[in-house]
């Protein structure tokens, strides 16, 4: 006698489907709810956090190379700082920029420095007994700054003055373009040695931070060569001291 193939469960429930006889098993694990969304919030804080940076550093970038003549692309930057002031990360950008121009400022110091060294080096006569010891780059560069003379190191000033002045009257402007635009960069904060020895943490802005760097790195060169200036007549001395003057009076306006 022919019967129905019928469907078999767990729960004993008779079913039939035609000429098959299929049997459902019972799961051995019961179904879970779907999975709590904290993961996907994680991620999400993950991207926007990669997202901000990217835009942080883009922004500096078009700050650090900030050019008075392509206003165009100098609007570009107001939407990139407006949406670090809305994800609260303008403080970052600050930051960020004010390292920036600090680096430019030893990067232009250094190359600088170098070219006119070697430079003198080149033009000079004397030379190093060959007995002595490769000096290493810096004690070079101090040496190649002893020799030069007068002439040369007022003109490796002039040049390192013209391009200091340019960096920091660069990022002067970008500066002002910000705040006609409503957005000032918050200070940076920086340590300076107070009584004592103790430290205190003076805000001052990136712009100032780059201006008092590129003093610090004058005063420098003045110091490498102080005793040779100490030999120096009157005319050279008023001549030195009329430039470092008019490139200190330069930077205080932009500290």
């Amino acid at each position: 006698m022919w019967q129905h193939p019928h469907i078999c469960d767990n729960t004993g429930n008779t079913h039939i489907c035609g000429n098959t006889h299929i049997y459902v098993a019972k799961p051995t694990t019961p179904l879970s709810p779907n999975p709590p969304f904290q993961p996907t919030f994680a991620e999400i804080e993950e991207y926007e956090t990669i997202i901000v940076e990217r835009l942080c550093g883009t922004a500096v970038d078009s700050l650090v190379n900030y050019d008075t003549d392509t206003i165009e692309e100098n609007f570009t930057i107001l939407p990139q700082v407006k949406i670090l002031v809305q994800s609260g990360q303008l403080q970052a950008a600050s930051d960020l920029y004010s390292d920036r121009l600090q680096e430019q400022v030893k990067l232009t110091v250094k190359t600088t420095v170098t070219e006119c060294s070697a430079d003198a080096l080149s033009s000079s006569s004397a030379s190093p007994p060959p007995s002595t010891p490769s000096p290493s780059p810096s004690s070079a560069i101090t040496s190649n700054i002893l020799m030069m003379t007068f002439a040369q190191f007022m003109s490796c000033l002039e040049m390192l003055f013209e391009q200091i002045l340019s960096l920091l009257s660069r990022a002067s402007s970008a500066h002002s373009f910000l705040v006609s635009n409503g957005v000032t960069l918050p200070p940076v904060t920086g340590t300076k040695s107070g009584p004592q020895g103790t430290s205190a943490e003076t805000p001052t802005s990136g712009l100032a931070a780059a201006a008092e760097l590129a003093h610090r790195s004058i005063s420098e060169l003045l110091r490498i060569r102080k005793d040779k200036h100490s030999l120096l007549s009157l005319p050279e001395i008023k001549q030195l001291w009329d430039s470092i003057l008019a490139f200190t009076l330069e930077v205080e306006t932009h500290r």
